[in-house]
């Protein structure tokens, strides 16, 4: 399944598969300049979004808003192996 997204992030000039310098035999999946321009734009537009829903709130409201939303998908998720890592991310925006 990886391998098919990575070969559309390639077709689509996003990313590119490099060989690992310390083992040709390995590549390396990096971001072109068009990908990291994407990434660059979408996380601008993913700003201007929570700004828009969150503007009203103070400092420590969006925190806590935050806090709650990632346990909350972590609880949602807590069969699957990717809850460690949202309750790491969790923990590390109390």
């Amino acid at each position: 399944m990886m391998t098919y997204l990575v070969d559309e992030l390639v077709d689509a000039d996003l990313v590119e598969r490099k060989p690992a310098p310390e083992d040709r035999r390995v590549r390396r999946i990096v971001a072109t300049a068009q990908g990291r321009e994407a990434l660059a734009d979408a996380e601008r537009r993913v700003a201007a979004v929570e700004e828009a829903v969150l503007g009203g709130l103070t400092a420590e409201q969006r925190a806590l808003f935050q806090n709650l939303t990632y346990q909350a998908a972590c609880l949602i998720h807590e069969q699957d192996p990717v809850a460690d890592s949202c309750r790491t991310v969790s923990e590390a925006l109390r």
